[in-house]
């Protein structure tokens, strides 16, 4: 499951989404949560050591990840660390 800081940014395709989404279930309750399928991310972690390479993002994987999304307004809202390329 992906990680849920402000040091981790997973990278997804409009697909990948559209495939995570779609495993959601249709309807939720208000701040309900809900695991999506496993897609390709691509894993980015900001450097927050005390080098020259600090507030650096670096990618750190490329693999397969699940998201929580949380029921809000009548709609799956993903996590705030998920960026859809489109």
């Amino acid at each position: 499951m992906a990680q849920q800081n402000h040091h981790t940014e997973y990278i997804i395709t409009q697909q990948a989404y559209d495939n995570a989404y779609s495993s959601l279930p249709e309807q939720g309750t208000d701040n309900q949560i809900a695991q999506s399928t496993k897609v390709v991310a691509k894993q980015y972690r900001l450097n927050v050591s005390n080098t020259v390479h600090a507030g650096k993002w670096s990618m750190w994987a490329i693999s397969e990840e699940s998201f929580e999304f949380t029921w809000q307004n009548g709609a799956w809202q993903p996590p705030q660390n998920l960026v859809v390329l489109k």
